[in-house]
């Protein structure tokens, strides 16, 4: 239960900071190539329905110490690294492995899609099904934030 409500409140105060910001789109330079020079580095809140809800969830962009991609998925449900991570001339790939639903088998799901001016956009596939992915860029909390 107190899982739960720190993850919650993770996705609550990501969503404000997006919410808050003019345009939904992180300021300051990041890593990489891409939407504006700044590549896929940093955090993005994105939504998914899931049986006839939208779900919110947070996607963590980073680099490993060889220069390559990892990236985390977020939700309510926990966490999962993902894997193949790759964003080349504005595609997004990444796999997902997560346990099944009531304890059932692993499953994995593949998401293929775009990023044009911090809009992340795509389908993932796998598990249940086919169901479109959307999101953008969350801001970038200032360090003058005491984070």
């Amino acid at each position: 239960m107190k899982k739960a409500i720190s993850i919650i409140t993770v996705l609550v105060c990501l969503a404000t900071i997006v919410s808050a910001q003019p345009g939904g789109a992180g300021g300051g330079a990041r890593g990489g190539m891409g939407a504006r020079g700044r590549g896929i580095t940093g955090d993005w809140m994105v939504s998914q329905e899931f049986n006839g809800m939208q779900m919110q969830s947070v996607l963590s962009f980073s680099r490993d110490q060889d220069g390559g991609m990892t990236g985390q998925w977020i939700s309510l449900w926990g966490l999962n690294e993902l894997q193949d991570v790759s964003f080349e001339n504005g595609q997004l790939t990444f796999k997902r492995t997560m346990q099944g639903f009531g304890g059932g088998e692993p499953m994995t799901q593949t998401f293929k899609g775009t990023i044009t001016d911090d809009k992340l956009t795509g389908t993932i596939s796998g598990g249940p099904g086919d169901s479109p992915l959307r999101g953008q860029r969350a801001l970038r909390v200032p360090r003058g934030a005491g984070i």
